[in-house]
């Protein structure tokens, strides 16, 4: 059922802001799986902007936690559980990725902050998930943070 809910309020929170309803039903599962599967060759660049990129990274940590974590919060057995520390830890290791990965992009590969702002965020969620989805191409990477005089093809 968590599943099933978790996938529907993506779908629709997709299709709100405006991808259409095909892309939104293979998106929303692959991310809430983890799996990380895309219709577009680049991935989630081709699926929207960074609000559509956002609700792919909430999915994606929606679906790395135990479904079990769902379970009503009221409920004796969850108060201070290990389940919590799990979401806890994985949002610290996100951000702390996050930050990590936005400080290479802008100091080693000389990337724009607010590109780093786009897109540091969810690539680091998608690592720490292990959704592998990308918001940028990874041939962009390595031309930025190549050696200055390499020369690409």
């Amino acid at each position: 059922m968590v599943y099933l809910a978790l996938t529907g309020a993506g779908m629709l929170a997709l299709w709100l802001l405006g991808v259409d309803w095909h892309s939104a039903l293979l998106h929303a599962p692959a991310g809430i799986s983890t799996g990380g599967f895309s219709t577009h060759d680049n991935s989630l660049a081709g699926l929207g902007g960074w609000p559509v990129q956002a609700v792919m990274g909430a999915l994606s940590l929606a679906g790395a936690v135990s479904l079990a974590l769902y379970h009503p919060p009221y409920h004796p057995m969850w108060r201070g559980s290990a389940g919590y520390l799990e979401l806890r830890g994985l949002l610290t290791a996100s951000v702390l990725a996050g930050i990590a990965l936005g400080l290479g992009m802008a100091l080693v590969g000389h990337t724009p902050w607010m590109d780093v702002a786009r897109t540091a965020p969810m690539m680091a969620v998608s690592a720490q998930t292990g959704a592998g989805f990308s918001n940028i191409s990874v041939a962009a990477l390595t031309r930025r943070w190549g050696p200055r005089n390499h020369q690409t093809q």
